[in-house]
């Protein structure tokens, strides 16, 4: 052996001695989260020495809180983190040796920043908005337009998303939007779920998530979804919030109630109960232009409506945790509502005369009483410390609607004298729905990057209708069986879904999911004796990928196929009269709706969000109007047609003004592509169309803020419906007092009363125009104060008792 070999034997030795004593020690991995088990994206984590906290190392943890920092050597560390809005963060001392080449450290709990002042927590505020890898969170807790509102008037308010004064709700041009709360499916009609909204009050409200592409965890059902998730109060012992609100329009309308929660360490109890009293007119002037290609025949109704009404909710439940690894809850959920609708409708006929040739005064009054009940089971299984999670939720809803309607028509001639006697008509709608629900969900961690997720759900809803109608002669009641109707429908749904998520590298994430569906539709024609049967299974394939650019920007591309099934009252085929020119129909043989979906949305220091998306369906299902040419009576019914896509773009910005001032503004842009191969008449229409939402909040100083919040939607196009531009102006001041607890709200809405649905549908040979506006410009005054000790939890206990917090069930 000569000396170079020695030496080049010793420069190895050198080298492999040199790399254990200088290289990596340990990867310390590990998530960053609040102190409600919500992570905390792109805050700096140091690694530092125990013994005086010298700084060794930072990192910046990912979009998803999730960090890794190495260590060079050996030694005992503590991780720091400080970040904006939460306290100085200094974790216990470990120790990291040669061999342990992964340590997993205990998560980053950071606590908001917060002081007592005469046993009162005062907590910094979180952003209005945030935008998440796959959703958009909309924090409307401390939003001064949120006071005083419900809910559905606040989600015509948020950024890409529009309710229509027939109060159906849409996301980013896309129909058919799927409610939850808290997580789980409101199983409600569209028309429930909107009556279930405007009695949820937004001061129980969290705050709202918005998610457009969802994954396969997910019903399959609706072409975006809409999160709401409600207050949990997080603090042991008794706590309370009340809240008080009116609001003058042309009406007054009011609501007050009480919020409760109380905390021991192992059992949560919850409940609330409110009571609210609401008034409002709503005015509909259509006008039906037939034989376009030859004398016009015009048929105008101008119709009236007032409303009052008023109703009580509450909800009552409890949890209770054996264990850290166990949480086994449940609630009851209730509200009970009356409402009286007076309306006047005057239809005219015109066959190319100035003056009617006819005319009808339709005087009519409605009386509603509304009952919904929902009954919810939750068990959630904590298995291990790798990530091992069971769920298990049951749930029992009931939605009763029992409506009376007295109607009495006048007809006059062109010179205004009686033609005939008065007819006078009575009906009596009820509405029974029972939704039975049951689902399981398991997580099983596959390695460190790898996550399987599995579930199953049934679910059986049975829709009994019994709509009857009488001719009311000389004061007796005579059943009219040709427009009576007794329908039950009942759907059964089997679902079943595999979810698989890896993390490739530390740019790169990835995750699969497969849905599948099968939907088993029966209807009983009970009149004629006749049954009907759909029953299809469909697969819900679903991808997203997520690339983390640097540390300041990610991409996240996602892809799924969804479905939108009629609503129930869609499918009944109930008859309702506006007039006795006009009606609306059901149709059971309505299909639902496919859609396949892609985005791609770009981040940039989660306060700039673009995107483009696109959305191709089919049997797109929209309503028509349709006439008898010989009686001209129109009706309008909900029907498929052939195909329809939209492309739309979306740009969101979190703008500091000044100092004191923040503007959230959002534009979205769509073109909209329906076209209809049906026998009856080919249909082929687009166009353009774009919204803007600008919300900006000012720092007024002493405890003063305000907000400005501008909605602006330009024409656009659904189906064969063309809607003129609408915009809406809201302005609101909020004042805090008595060190925080107490709040006072003051809000103005809708200023310049624009808020007005001006519409045009031409189908085959009519052409119809419609101005539908309401009663949406008033003042609000809320007066909302929290009581309690708000005694904070033990550091070790916080992280359980919020898990079962967040699985608190609506």
């Amino acid at each position: 052996m000569n000396l170079n070999t020695i030496n080049r034997k010793a420069l190895l030795i050198f080298i492999f001695l040199s790399f254990f004593s200088y290289t990596l020690i340990a990867q310390v991995n590990g998530k960053v989260i609040d102190s409600s088990g919500v992570a905390v994206p792109f805050v700096y984590i140091g690694l530092a020495n125990s013994s005086d906290t010298a700084l060794i190392k930072i990192t910046i943890a990912d979009e998803k809180g999730n960090y890794s920092i190495e260590a060079e050597k050996a030694g005992t560390f503590r991780l720091i983190v400080s970040a904006v809005g939460f306290e100085k963060y200094f974790s216990a001392p470990f120790v990291l040796s040669a061999g342990h080449w992964a340590y997993k450290a205990p998560d980053i709990i950071l606590k908001s920043e917060a002081h007592l002042l005469n046993s009162i927590q005062v907590v910094s505020q979180r952003p209005f908005m945030e935008q998440k890898i796959d959703r958009t969170v909309y924090n409307i807790q401390n939003s001064i337009i949120s006071s005083g509102n419900n809910v559905l008037d606040i989600l015509g308010k948020l950024p890409g998303v529009m309710v229509d004064n027939s109060e159906a709700i849409s996301v980013r041009g896309k129909s058919g939007v799927l409610i939850m709360i808290d997580g789980k499916t409101n199983y409600l009609s569209a028309q429930d779920a909107a009556t279930y909204l405007k009695s949820l009050e937004a001061s129980q409200v969290d705050k709202i998530e918005v998610i457009t592409n969802p994954s396969s965890k997910y019903d399959a059902a609706g072409n975006a979804i809409i999160n709401i998730i409600l207050k949990k109060d997080k603090n042991l012992g008794l706590n309370a919030t009340v809240v008080s609100s009116y609001r003058q329009d042309f009406y007054g309308t009011g609501y007050g109630g009480i919020d409760v929660n109380y905390r021991m360490k192992k059992i949560n109890f919850f409940g609330n109960g409110y009571y609210s009293s609401t008034g409002f007119f709503h005015d509909i002037n259509q006008t039906n232009t037939f034989n376009l290609s030859a004398t016009p025949e015009i048929l105008t109704d101008d119709e009236h409506i007032t409303f009052r009404g008023n109703g009580i909710s509450g909800k009552i439940g409890a949890d209770y945790a054996p264990n850290d690894k166990q949480t086994l809850g449940f609630s009851i959920e209730g509200e009970n509502e009356e409402a009286n609708r007076v309306y006047t409708t005057q239809s005219n006929s015109y066959n190319g005369n100035v003056l009617p040739d006819s005319s009808v005064s339709t005087l009519g009054g409605k009386y509603d009483t509304y009952t919904y009940r929902d009954y919810n089971l939750n068990y959630k299984f904590k298995i291990d410390s790798s990530g091992r999670e069971l769920d298990a939720n049951a749930d029992y809803v009931t939605v009763v609607i029992n409506q009376t309607i007295n109607e009495t028509s006048y007809y006059y001639d062109s010179l205004g004298r009686y033609m005939r006697p008065p007819n006078s008509i009575q009906s009596s709608p009820p509405y029974n729905t029972g939704i039975k629900v049951i689902n399981t969900d398991y997580t099983q961690p596959l390695g460190k990057y790898q996550k399987l997720e599995m579930g199953l759900k049934y679910s059986s809803v049975t829709n009994n209708n019994n709509n009857q109608f009488w001719n009311v002669v000389n004061g007796a009641y005579i059943l009219d069986s040709s427009k009576s109707n007794h329908f039950i429908l009942t759907e059964q749904l089997a679902a079943g879904y595999l979810n698989y998520s890896r993390k490739l590298n530390n740019k790169l994430d990835v995750e699969i999911g497969l849905r599948g569906e099968e939907t088993l539709d029966k209807g009983t024609y009970v009149n004629s004796d006749s049954i009907f049967y759909k029953k299809y299974f469909n697969l819900f394939p679903t991808a997203f990928f997520n690339w983390k650019v640097d540390s300041n920007q990610s991409i996240n591309i996602s892809y799924s196929r969804r479905i939108d099934r009629p609503g129930f009252f869609s499918l009944d085929p109930y008859v309702f009269y506006v007039s006795p020119y006009f009606y609306d129909l059901g149709n059971p043989l309505l299909q639902p709706e496919f859609s396949n979906n892609i985005e791609v949305t770009h981040l940039f220091k989660t306060f700039l969000s673009t995107g483009i998306g696109y959305t191709y369906s089919t049997n797109v299902f929209t309503s028509v109007s349709l006439q008898n040419t010989v009686t001209h009576i129109t009706y309008m019914i909900p029907v498929n047609m052939s195909n329809g896509a939209i492309f739309n773009i979306l740009c969101s910005a979190t703008i500091p003004v000044t100092k004191r001032i923040t503007s959230i503004t959002s534009l979205n842009g769509y073109h909209n592509q329906y076209s209809n191969s049906a026998s009856s008449g080919g249909f082929n229409v687009s166009g353009y169309s774009w919204t803007i939402n600008s919300t900006n909040s000012i720092n007024l100083g002493k405890k003063w803020s305000a907000e400005i919040v501008l909605n602006y939607n330009s024409q656009s196009n659904y189906g064969y419906w063309l809607y003129k531009p609408v915009y809406i102006l809201d302005a609101g001041v909020k004042k805090n007092f008595a060190h925080d607890s107490g709040t006072i709200t003051l809000n103005f809405s809708d200023l310049f009363w624009s808020n007005k649905t001006v519409a045009t549908e031409i189908y085959q040979n009519e052409n119809i125009q419609t101005t539908d506006y309401r009663d949406s410009r008033g003042a609000r005054v809320t007066l909302s104060w929290k009581l309690g000790k708000s005694q904070y939890e033990n550091p070790e206990k916080k992280k359980a008792s919020n898990e079962e917090i967040n699985r608190v069930k609506s």
